[in-house]
C-alpha cells in the first residue's frame, strides 16, 4: 500500500506512458531529453557524446520506481540495462559468505551498469533501493538500436568502453 501511496503522490495517477503515447515524437524528444541529457553527459561513458544522440537515447529510457528494500538487480542476474538514478537513494551491495558489505551509495545523478550497453554480463552486486527510488533506464537492445543510426559515435563508444572497463 505504501509503494501505491508514494506513486500517487509523485505522479498523482498520471501514467507517463499513457500520457506520452499520442504525443508528438519532437515533442516527446524535447520532454525527455530535458530530463536525462544533462544527467547522461555527467557519466564517465557518455560525456563525450554529442547532444543528438544523447537526445535520441533519451527517447528509450523507461521510467520505473521501487519501494525501499526493494532489489533492482541481484548479484548474479544477466544485466541488460543501465539505470540512471532520479530520485531516491540506492545500495550497491556486494554479498560475502558471512556478511554484506556496502560497496557504493547511489545518489541522484548517478548511473550503475552503463558497462552492460556493452556487454552482457552478470551483476557482481546487488542493487538495493534504501528509499523510494525512480530511475530511467536504458535496455542494451533499445541502445544498440540507436547505435544503428550513428554507426561512427558506436565506434567511438567501444573504444571508450576499453579504455574505461577495460572490455
Amino acid at each position: 500500500m505504501q509503494f501505491y501511496n508514494y506513486r500517487w503522490a509523485r505522479t498523482r495517477g498520471v501514467d507517463s506512458d499513457l500520457l506520452f503515447s499520442d504525443t508528438p515524437s519532437c515533442m516527446k524528444i524535447e520532454l525527455f531529453a530535458r530530463i536525462a541529457v544533462n544527467l547522461m553527459k555527467k557519466q564517465r561513458m557518455f560525456t563525450h557524446l554529442s547532444d543528438t544522440f544523447l537526445r535520441h537515447m533519451s527517447t528509450k529510457m523507461k521510467l520505473k520506481s521501487y519501494t525501499p528494500g526493494e532489489y533492482l538487480a541481484m548479484k548474479g542476474d544477466i544485466g541488460t540495462e543501465m539505470f540512471l538514478i532520479l530520485h531516491g537513494k540506492v545500495s550497491v551491495k556486494k554479498f560475502g559468505a558471512d556478511h554484506k558489505e556496502v560497496v557504493e551509495h547511489l545518489v541522484p545523478g548517478n548511473s550503475y551498469g552503463t558497462v552492460f550497453l556493452i556487454k552482457r554480463m552478470s551483476f557482481p552486486e546487488s542493487v538495493i533501493a534504501e528509499n523510494y527510488v525512480d530511475i530511467l533506464t536504458l535496455s542494451k537492445d533499445d541502445f544498440v538500436e540507436i547505435g544503428s543510426f550513428y554507426p561512427e559515435v558506436m565506434s567511438k563508444l567501444l573504444k571508450r568502453a576499453v579504455h574505461l572497463y577495460g572490455y
